[in-house]
């Protein structure tokens, strides 16, 4: 596998990869190995470390804590695996997307297809199925974020912002989700789970969905 425009921010430690080899798919742990944290796909997804990442999930999306984040995004996403809880069920990786207080399932059982549709050529099918369009608009007017950043809405949409081009501005991205969190008054995401059927079907590969309509869960009313 090759991501021709990796750019790299630093190695992965050992002892890290060594700590994840048996929790996260092999394919994360490959480009752990051969590349290591850094940004790709134009810099709207970035690998990370999970364990940087453990109070935000606990804080902003208990839901989700279970989990490892694997990827943020140049939205103020994150990327999340959920590794199977049973030897005959399967793992999970969701975009958990803080702003707009939605998530939807990307890859079931490893991030093959995953990786495939970010090398695909088609450009508008991985845009849509990652929600990414935004991030690429902003792009053109401000340049790439840095590996620590991300463009978010300002204002938030959960303070009413509106959720245009324009909005978009240059942010922390810890911070952002900390704040998003902080004006939501808690959790961004509840914690009552819904069914593994309901899951199951938002989590299969992009060749294999039942609509061509990305399906998206809501965990806050306010929009």
């Amino acid at each position: 596998m090759e991501l021709k425009d990796f750019k790299k921010e630093s190695d992965v430690p050992k002892e890290t990869i060594e700590k994840y080899r048996n929790i996260l798919p092999f394919e994360l742990i490959e480009v752990w190995e051969n590349y290591g944290f850094g940004s790709f796909y134009s810099g709207y997804l970035k690998t990370v470390n999970p364990d940087e990442y453990t109070d935000v999930l606990d804080e902003a999306a208990p839901f989700f804590s279970k989990g490892n984040v694997i990827f943020t995004t140049g939205l103020a996403d994150v990327i999340t695996w959920e590794e199977p809880q049973a030897a005959e069920a399967n793992g999970y990786a969701y975009l958990v997307m803080f702003r707009n207080g939605e998530f939807k399932g990307l890859a079931t059982r490893n991030l093959e297809f995953f990786f495939e549709d970010i090398i695909n050529e088609d450009v508008f099918q991985r845009n849509e199925e990652l929600l990414a369009t935004p991030y690429f608009e902003a792009v053109k007017q401000q340049g790439e974020p840095a590996y620590d950043e991300a463009f978010g809405y300002t204002p938030l949409l959960v303070l009413g912002g509106h959720d245009s081009i324009e909005s978009l501005q240059k942010v922390d991205l810890m911070a952002h989700i900390a704040l998003i969190s902080a004006f939501h008054g808690g959790p961004v995401f509840d914690t009552d789970e819904p069914s593994t059927d309901e899951l199951e079907v938002d989590n299969q590969p992009i060749e294999h969905k039942v609509d061509s309509e990305p399906k998206k869960k809501k965990f806050f009313g306010l929009f």
